[in-house]
């Protein structure tokens, strides 16, 4: 990567997204990042023993996630999260 491909993905990132995020959230792509560590897709039940929050508010993170595009969803053999680099 030179430095203006560099800038043109993190254009991509709304910074301004992290503003509004609560602590949960944060808890939340933690627990993904350190759970990425030995998977390639994280799974719900791993996600909350990591980040130590209840199968509800968990659930209500993933979504509020997803939809601002920061974690990647996969279902195929299992339900799985990882993070979203590109935004």
């Amino acid at each position: 990567f030179n430095i203006i491909s560099y800038i043109i993905l993190m254009v991509k990132l709304n910074i301004a997204i992290f503003k509004y995020l609560t602590i949960d959230d944060f808890r939340v792509l933690l627990a993904i990042e350190l759970g990425m560590r030995n998977h390639e897709f994280v799974p719900t039940d791993l996600i909350e023993s990591i980040a130590r929050l209840k199968r509800v508010n968990i659930h209500k993170v993933l979504m509020n996630l997803l939809k601002n595009k920061l974690i990647h969803h996969n279902g195929q053999k299992y339900s799985g999260f990882c993070l979203n680099y590109l935004g």
